[in-house]
């Protein structure tokens, strides 16, 4: 190989190029896109310069920003100290991923790394490594790739996955945008299945310092669902950070949770229709009049269906009553069983 293949190689920095040098003298200065030494020389990141997928940089904390689509919120303390002491004594060992900007863009944002550019900056430090890599076709992709590629640094957890789907969906009311499908959600989140959204969502609308103390207990997704409801019933604080503490000291299992919260869980869950309902047009287009009746939407937040055949026969309406239910259930709306087909 020349030696300005090498060379460019080098300023590359790619791991598409060290294995273009691999076993040459010259390789050990070119970095694998799956880490680095802190001791290599790495090219400087400068606003403005051209970059490609692969490239490994130095970039000052400053041209780094936080990914809208960051997972992580909550973050153990134990592990924030060792990976800060491991810093200060080894450098960065491993290679944050920062996205290829768009034309134009002076600042890089960050995929993955986001802790370790927050505790360097912590340490006083003014740089950190990254490697460049594609971003995602879309928003929704993007999401999805920043949730794996951390995941796989460590665990996202519940009260993760819940404040940023709240966060979400607040922002698309706000910006009045139109939700994603219940499945689309489910995707980008990380929740397993779009009948969780409701759920997580529950979660994440708890008081920050009470998600808090449940992430340190590390608490599973159904004892935090119990909590939250009952939570949302009592709407006190101190009382639900005593359940929470009630639960860690005696290592409650959710089955006796539940059977404790029981009955006020089977009550916020079946909130009973009021007199003061408010007539509202239902945004979903019936095929043809095969159903017909009205929708009603009670102060207590039950929506409620009344549906009958048309005058195409109550084969079709079935039909289009169980895939109403199916829609409701995948934008994460309880669908109480009672909700039978039309006679």
């Amino acid at each position: 190989m020349e030696a300005t293949t090498v060379q460019a190689a080098i300023a590359d920095g790619s791991s598409q190029a060290a294995a273009l040098v691999q076993g040459h003298p010259a390789a050990g200065l070119v970095l694998p896109a799956e880490g680095t030494a802190s001791n290599v020389s790495l090219q400087r990141y400068v606003p403005g310069m051209p970059l490609k997928v692969g490239m490994c940089l130095e970039v000052n904390l400053d041209d780094l920003l936080e990914s809208p689509v960051q997972p992580r919120v909550f973050f153990d303390e134990i592990r924030l100290s060792e990976i800060k002491a491991s810093l200060a004594q080894h450098g960065q060992q491993q290679l944050g991923q920062a996205l290829l900007p768009q034309p134009g863009a002076s600042k890089l944002t960050l995929r993955e790394g986001h802790t370790r550019r927050k505790l360097l900056r912590e340490l006083g430090k003014p740089t950190m490594r990254v490697e460049i890599v594609q971003p995602g076709r879309t928003e929704e992709e993007e999401a999805v790739l920043a949730r794996e590629v951390n995941d796989k640094r460590c665990a996202i957890t519940v009260f993760d996955m819940a404040v940023r789907l709240t966060e979400f969906l607040d922002r698309c009311e706000t910006e009045k945008r139109a939700l994603p499908p219940g499945e689309s959600l489910a995707h980008r989140f990380g929740l397993g299945s779009a009948t969780r959204v409701s759920e997580f969502t529950t979660i994440g609308r708890l008081p920050r310092p009470l998600l808090q103390e449940m992430f340190k207990a590390n608490f599973k997704r159904s004892t935090a669902y119990l909590v939250a409801r009952h939570h949302r019933r009592s709407n006190n604080l101190t009382d639900t950070l005593k359940l929470v503490e009630q639960i860690v000291r005696e290592k409650m299992p959710v089955r006796r949770l539940e059977a404790m919260l029981g009955d006020e869980n089977q009550q916020a869950a079946e909130p009973v229709p009021t007199a003061k309902a408010r007539q509202k047009s239902l945004a979903v287009t019936l095929v043809e009049g095969a159903l017909k009746g009205e929708v009603k939407l009670f102060d207590t937040g039950v929506l409620q269906l009344k549906l009958k055949p048309g005058a195409q026969g109550q084969s079709t309406a079935v039909a289009l009553h169980t895939r109403l239910q199916q829609l409701l259930r995948e934008v994460g709306l309880e669908v109480k069983a009672a909700d039978a087909p039309p006679n």
